[in-house]
């Protein structure tokens, strides 16, 4: 409202301005406010009005994911045990890769700040989310998953594909996707896809209102892929297509396995971190992109 008696007081030609939903807001669907000038004889291209200062969320004293849009803790303990992974070979992007198959992204974020989604920032009970050098650092503050959800597309059929670094870690120390969340606020149910430091992944269903203190359900264990580039600071992409009750997971292009599940038919996506050893684990995400309604 504020954006909007600004343009009119600065005699801003007629035209439809477009105010982005500030991050701190509880997002509903679109996620732009439309407000109409009155015309006068002379229209002028439509103006948009971005924000200025990259948002950032405050701790609170009460852990919410309503106002942060952060994640929840998940104890990965009782989910699966560790399964001995093998080495694999650094990514690459071939004809066959998926992405190359797909064509350009419906949207990217390169990552560069928090201003195009809006992602929130700043610290939470969980994770710690920071912009520096055109990537994303997110750190893990406790030893349970904590996810960060941008304001951006709610869907059923889509493809999502993250590049990250895996930064300094060992074993279980782990990162991902989560997709299908129903609800953005509170992000308490979805299906995570992760990648662990030791070169393995595994996808599960998370339902926080399922129990005392949510259910993690377990759709596939621990597995070794020769197509994770394992270690410290390793680049790679994960990605999942969701259609229907079908996911497919991919890492550097590579299709990993094919999982059924109804749960959750649509929602929104996010990134997560996932500590194991390491205290406070920290990747950084150089890309995220998306594919509405992807061909075979």
């Amino acid at each position: 409202a504020t954006k909007v008696a600004e343009i009119i007081a600065s005699n801003v030609p007629p035209s439809t301005a477009t105010v982005m939903v500030p991050a701190t807001l509880e997002p509903t669907l679109p996620l732009v406010i439309e407000k109409t000038l009155p015309p006068t004889e002379t229209q002028a291209p439509a103006e948009t009005v971005a924000p200025t200062e990259e948002p950032t969320l405050e701790p609170t004293a009460v852990p919410t994911q309503a106002a942060t849009a952060a994640g929840i803790g998940v104890p990965t303990a009782a989910i699966t045990p560790l399964v001995t992974a093998t080495t694999g070979p650094t990514a690459t992007l071939s004809s066959n890769d998926l992405r190359t198959v797909l064509g350009t992204p419906t949207d990217t974020d390169p990552m560069d700040n928090a201003n195009k989604w809006f992602w929130p920032g700043g610290v939470d009970n969980f994770t710690a989310a920071s912009w520096s050098n055109g990537m994303m650092s997110l750190t893990g503050l406790t030893d349970v998953a904590g996810w960060r959800l941008p304001q951006a597309q709610n869907s059923t059929n889509m493809y999502t594909e993250m590049t990250v670094k895996s930064g300094e870690c060992s074993g279980l120390d782990s990162y991902g996707l989560i997709v299908r969340v129903p609800v953005f606020n509170p992000p308490n149910q979805g299906y995570l896809f992760e990648v662990s430091c030791d070169g393995q992944y595994r996808f599960w269903k998370w339902d926080g209102k399922v129990g005392e203190k949510g259910t993690a359900t377990t759709l596939v264990a621990w597995k070794a892929s020769d197509s994770i580039v394992k270690g410290s600071n390793a680049v790679n992409r994960l990605g999942v297509w969701a259609n229907g009750s079908n996911f497919k997971l991919y890492v550097n292009g590579v299709l990993l396995e094919e999982v059924t599940n109804s749960s959750f038919s649509s929602g929104f996506f996010g990134i997560f971190v996932n500590p194991g050893p390491t205290a406070k684990y920290t990747i950084q995400v150089d890309e995220v992109s998306y594919w509405l309604n992807p061909k075979p």
